[in-house]
């Protein structure tokens, strides 16, 4: 199952309610499937995991198309940049970067530095006007959304539940 994104929309393969109902929408309790890690932060080794199956409330949905432009190397870097959980930000972001140094030890690097776009579209029909974004794939957001999905998912094919 999947869902089609186009410029200006996107069709779910699931039921309108099933979306609304897992969604992860500011201010809603969900279900979800979490994974906890206990990290050294200094070293950025981890140090255990446990998975949990469980309902939150989600207190923000941070977005590439928002936070992309402000959340940097640089303003990282220099602790300059002014975004919702710039601090959790700012750690996840060094456990990617620790993340994909160990994985460029055993494979060769993906796709950083090659440009995505994304297509907005204002207004209807042929007198839509049609917005281009270029996103730069290893930009920081990009990257820790990539490093911690490929983490979860090589620690879940471990074996559920992991131990601590």
């Amino acid at each position: 199952m999947s869902t089609v994104y186009a410029p200006g929309f996107k069709i779910t393969m699931l039921p309108q309610a099933w979306v609304d109902a897992y969604s992860l929408t500011e201010g809603q309790v969900v279900p979800v499937l979490s994974l906890y890690v206990d990290l050294d932060t200094r070293e950025m080794q981890v140090l255990g995991t446990e998975s949990r199956a469980e309902r939150v409330r989600i207190a923000a949905n941070l977005r590439h198309d928002r936070l992309d432009e402000i959340v940097t190397e640089e303003s990282i870097a220099d602790g300059s940049f002014a975004a919702p959980f710039a601090t959790e930000l700012s750690l996840l972001w060094r456990f990617a970067r620790a993340l994909l140094a160990g994985a460029r030890q055993c494979a060769p690097a993906g796709a950083a530095g090659r440009v995505d776009y994304s297509f907005e579209l204002d207004g209807e029909g042929e007198h839509a006007h049609v917005t281009v974004k270029p996103r730069r794939r290893g930009a920081p957001l990009d990257l820790l959304v990539a490093e911690l999905m490929i983490f979860t998912n090589s620690t879940w094919d471990a074996g559920w539940p992991s131990a601590a």
